[in-house]
């Protein structure tokens, strides 16, 4: 018999030792839980017990994103482990469905994750939001632009100076994260998983910051800037720290810089051909209940139409749902738990994807990962959430 409850400080020590076992050594960054207050205060500490003893552990944040232009509420599940003697046991997929049913009962109908791998957690429904594109280069290959203002070093106490230009910057992509203070102070702006803090610059112009840069300097078998968050408000803020890092010549031999996976920094390079350019997966999401979409904005005009959806996870989620969406609102109404009779079959997660523009309907059809019987539902579903790019590249 097993049990999902919230952590007590009494299972501090073995909630740790469980995470420390299952990601160190890793290339994922992690934090220790073994000081400060219990529960943290940035997320919420899961745990399955079996027989009174702690087996699996999770951790559960509370995100506001940016979708079609509105902050929405979602969640983030973080620090998914399970302690070596209690695997191949189903324990994560036990603690996928209660972490899942929690959040829907919140209200909140999407959940985010960064995966160890990616085709693991697709086995519970769980879909890639978006892909990135991460550039190394030297310095001097970067462009260079004269733009009014300056630029100066920021300290984390100065985050809310940062707050409008993340807004505007945010607002161009769905899934982008608002930060709030504490996350600002406790997460971007500091080294949460040990280690040195980061270094943060503004640009700054008219009294106004209008981009800043979050990024770490590395001494590997290079020395090498590592570009952790970047905003900017536009053309002009944008050029100035582009032209900030071309200016570390003589300091720096390699620039580490992840942007969306479409932007024009390419078009922008003196010489393209001395840049390495490799496209990596972002986090995975999916839908808690499909009933909590209730009011999920998206991008089309006034349609309805049906989709069949199943659900590896969650039995409540399979069958046939009434997708409406009216004045820009998108709903969810199950009909009955038979996805065959519908006119769109599709899966949670591809769903997902669909729901926040990570993919077309129409690509989705293309590639086999729904099913679509009908015309007309493939003409209510056209551009459903495709106005912005998804990104999201807080990790956690």
């Amino acid at each position: 018999m097993t049990t999902y409850k919230s952590v007590p400080a009494t299972d501090r020590a073995r909630y740790q030792q469980i995470l420390d076992y299952a990601f160190s050594p890793a290339e994922e960054p992690s934090e220790s839980v073994d000081s400060g207050p219990w529960p943290p205060d940035l997320f919420q500490p899961r745990g399955i017990y079996s027989e009174g003893s702690l087996q699996s552990t999770c951790k559960l944040y509370e995100l506001r994103v940016w979708i079609e232009n509105e902050q929405v509420e979602i969640g983030g599940l973080g620090g998914v482990a399970t302690a070596p003697t209690a695997r191949r046991q189903g324990r994560v997929r036990e603690l996928c469905r209660e972490v899942l049913s929690e959040y829907g009962d919140r209200g909140i109908s999407l959940v985010t994750l960064w995966p160890f791998q990616t085709s693991f957690y697709a086995t519970f429904g769980w879909a890639t939001s978006h892909f990135a594109a991460e550039y190394c280069c030297a310095p001097g290959i970067l462009p260079s632009y004269s733009v009014r203002g300056r630029i100066e070093r920021m300290t984390a106490e100065q985050f809310e100076r940062l707050q409008q230009v993340e807004r505007s910057h945010g607002k161009r992509f769905n899934l982008s994260l608002h930060r709030t203070p504490q996350w600002w102070q406790s997460r971007t702006l500091s080294s949460w998983t040990g280690g040195t803090d980061p270094y943060l610059f503004g640009y700054h112009r008219d009294g106004e910051v209008r981009s800043y840069l979050v990024f770490t300097v590395t001494d590997e078998t290079q020395t090498i800037l590592n570009v952790q968050q970047l905003g900017y408000i536009d053309e002009d803020s944008y050029r100035a720290i582009i032209s900030f890092l071309s200016n570390h010549g003589s300091q720096i031999e390699q620039i580490r810089l992840t942007l969306p996976e479409r932007n024009t920094l390419f078009r922008r390079l003196n010489r393209p051909k001395k840049v390495t350019c490799k496209i990596k997966p972002g986090p995975m999401l999916r839908l808690t209940q499909a009933s909590t979409i209730n009011s999920l904005p998206v991008h089309i005009a006034d349609t309805t139409t049906q989709v069949g959806v199943t659900d590896p996870v969650l039995d409540e989620n399979n069958g046939k749902f009434t997708l409406n969406v009216s004045d820009g609102r998108l709903t969810l109404d199950k009909i009955d738990d038979d996805p065959e009779s519908a006119p769109i079959r599709i899966r949670i997660g591809e769903l997902s994807q669909l729901l926040i523009g990570a993919r077309t309907i129409e690509e989705l059809a293309r590639e086999d990962n729904c099913d679509v019987r009908d015309d007309e539902a493939l003409a209510a579903l056209t551009g459903i959430s495709d106005s912005r790019q998804v990104y999201h590249d807080e990790f956690y």
